[in-house]
């Protein structure tokens, strides 16, 4: 929601002494360029809690046709961590010294790329993770500062003060600073920029305080998380299997180990609760609990004994199965899997498909431990 926020005092403090800041010289802080790469020491500092950030050399270009699903990179300073990191449908790719969006198909090995990615790891060898943003083409420019808004606050002259969410950053977006968003021609400015928007900061300037204040040199407003239809091809359910979901969910995302007894969903480790395991079944289809994934999810989860179903409900969205039955209830369609949900040790399973075909999950399978 759009809204003009009331400047504190203590804000407004910070706000008297930007120009000082800005302007290269302040008896309490000092303002420095930017230089490239930023110092890794003030990176680790300022960084977003669950934001990870690195400079890093793209060693291998994962693809699924023309579609790149992952790219292993090493990083340039510090351990040169080797990391992988997974591509999904909102993972954005900017060329960073153009400011334009780059086209992933160009990255190769050998690349030097800036990443954003979720700092929420398996603990697989390597790693992996998702990739929020790569940046390509590091040129002369500083790599853009990734920020997801907490707050936004316009003063009375018009200019635009955007707080971080973990409070690491200020920063400031004077009236007249180029603000433009990502593939799109429409015409943003800074009224568009709102609580929990994603924006990419451009500066040549970073007062070195905490929150660092960043003078904004370009912006861009990026778009919210992918979004999915539900386009599963079904007939019409009967009203004992009608269910509702919402057409238009953020999409959730699971790293599954068949080796290890932890998911990563939404980048936050869900163990196995007793009895629940990870196998393939005689066709060699991938099973996974459902219980401990779908609440990992948010949903909750009911047993109905009598009919031998499991119901989920997360808000407006909701979902059936019944255990040996390959029909799946979501919004009044059922939709076939080859598969059925089934007993092991008195916790159903279900093939991976529930998740991506019913659920619209996005699901990375990973052969190795988490």
């Amino acid at each position: 929601m759009k809204r003009r926020a009331i400047v504190t005092t203590a804000l407004a403090t910070m706000l008297s002494i930007s120009a000082p800041l800005y302007a290269g010289a302040s008896a309490i802080q000092t303002a420095m360029p930017i230089s490239i790469p930023i110092n890794d020491s003030v990176l680790i500092e300022q960084q977003i809690s669950h934001i990870y950030e690195s400079k890093a050399e793209v060693l291998a270009v994962r693809k699924d046709g023309e579609q790149i699903v992952s790219l292993l990179v090493k990083e340039s300073s510090g351990n040169q961590n080797e990391i992988q990191f997974n591509v999904f449908a909102d993972t954005i790719f900017i060329n960073n010294e153009d400011i334009i969006p780059a086209n992933p198909s160009d990255i190769t090995k050998g690349d030097v790329i800036y990443i954003y990615g979720s700092s929420a790891m398996t603990r697989s060898l390597p790693p992996q993770s998702k990739a929020y943003v790569v940046l390509t083409n590091l040129g002369n420019k500083s790599p853009a500062r990734y920020i997801e808004a907490k707050e936004i606050i316009i003063d009375d002259k018009e200019n635009g003060f955007v707080i971080d969410a973990a409070g690491s950053y200020n920063i400031h977006i004077e009236k007249g600073t180029s603000i433009i968003p990502y593939k799109t021609r429409q015409f943003v400015n800074m009224t568009d920029i709102t609580e929990h928007s994603r924006i990419l900061v451009w500066s040549e300037i970073m007062a070195l305080s905490y929150p660092a204040i960043v003078m904004s040199t370009q912006v861009m407003l990026l778009p919210e998380p992918a979004v999915e239809a539900n386009n599963a091809i079904g007939t019409e359910a009967n009203d004992t299997n009608d269910v509702e979901v919402n057409n238009t969910n953020d999409t959730d995302s699971i790293i599954i180990s068949t080796t290890a007894s932890v998911f990563s969903i939404n980048n936050q480790e869900v163990h196995l609760l007793p009895g629940e395991t990870v196998y393939k079944n005689a066709t060699g289809v991938l099973m996974v609990p459902v219980r401990s994934i779908s609440e990992g999810l948010g949903y909750n989860v009911e047993w109905n004994e009598d009919s031998r179903s499991v119901s989920l409900y997360r808000g407006p969205q909701s979902a059936i199965m019944t255990i040996d039955s390959n029909n799946y209830g979501k919004q009044k369609m059922l939709i076939q899997l080859s598969t059925t949900p089934v007993i092991i040790n008195n916790r159903a399973h279900v093939p991976v498909d529930f998740f991506m075909d019913v659920l619209s999950v996005d699901a990375v399978i990973n052969e190795s431990n988490i």
